[in-house]
């Protein structure tokens, strides 16, 4: 199987969520085996993105995959899944706000 068909097939079975009110939280994501891979206590996150990331303390920098986020200023979580089909990997991340901000899913990069 292609990289591309893996990675659509991936997108397919774990869409991002349509708005706010549906999006995962950081609990409903640990009980689907994501895990905690960058935390900070305080960001200030004004936009996120596909053209315009949000930037991190430490470097890092998320790209949203909707343009839909909400300003924001707290507690932020990134969380990662890896999923394994037919030799092929894929990561699943999501940058989340607090416990009940809801989460959204992108790729975290450590800068340009």
């Amino acid at each position: 199987m292609k990289p591309t068909t893996a990675c659509l097939l991936a997108a397919l079975l774990f869409p991002p969520a349509a708005g706010a009110a549906t999006r995962e939280t950081p609990g409903e994501l640990l009980r689907q085996g994501y895990q905690m891979i960058w935390h900070s206590s305080y960001e200030n996150v004004e936009i996120c993105t596909p053209e315009n990331p949000a930037v991190l303390s430490g470097g890092r920098v998320f790209a949203c995959y909707e343009n839909e986020f909400p300003r924001y200023r707290g507690a932020v979580y990134v969380m990662s899944r890896t999923f394994y089909f037919n030799d092929q990997v894929s990561n699943s991340t999501y940058l989340c706000l607090d416990d009940e901000g809801g989460c959204i899913m992108g790729d975290l990069s450590n800068g340009p």
